[in-house]
């Protein structure tokens, strides 16, 4: 694989343009944007389509900087309306969400306090600064 290659200019704007596009995603569809637009309960069901139609927009511009921003707002904003319909099993076994609170992460990290590796050893025996082992005998 040629490095020179992966990390071109074209890339890594066009990358750079992607993220822009999912955090513009984000903006859009909170409280500044889509919440001035809908603002009844009733509403609130259409707050999702607000990021995709501007990235529908965006993404049918010349210019390609602005196109690949709209292609970054169809990513965010499809990714979380298909989340909506995944099952919550699913997202906790897949690792959907806040993946810190998951289970496989509480059920790693249950014993380490108890570790006698990571506590260490609470024998006098293994106490070599006492003075009973000779330490302090100058």
């Amino acid at each position: 694989m040629n490095l020179k290659k992966v990390l071109n200019k074209k890339v890594l704007t066009d990358a750079a343009a992607l993220s822009v596009g999912s955090i513009a995603a984000e903006i859009v569809s909170g409280d500044k944007v889509a919440g001035q637009i809908f603002k009844t309960e009733d509403q609130q069901k259409f707050v999702p389509a607000v990021p995709i139609l501007a990235g529908l927009l965006f993404a049918s511009n010349s210019n390609n900087m602005v196109k690949m921003a709209g292609y970054g707002m169809l990513a965010n904003a499809g990714g979380n309306v298909l989340k909506n319909f995944v099952p919550e099993e699913t997202k906790t076994s897949l690792g959907i969400g806040n993946v810190m609170l998951s289970g496989v992460d509480n059920v790693m990290m249950n014993d380490v306090p108890s570790a006698p590796t990571l506590n260490g050893f609470t024998s006098s025996s293994y106490d070599y600064t006492s003075g009973s082992a000779g330490e302090l005998n100058y």
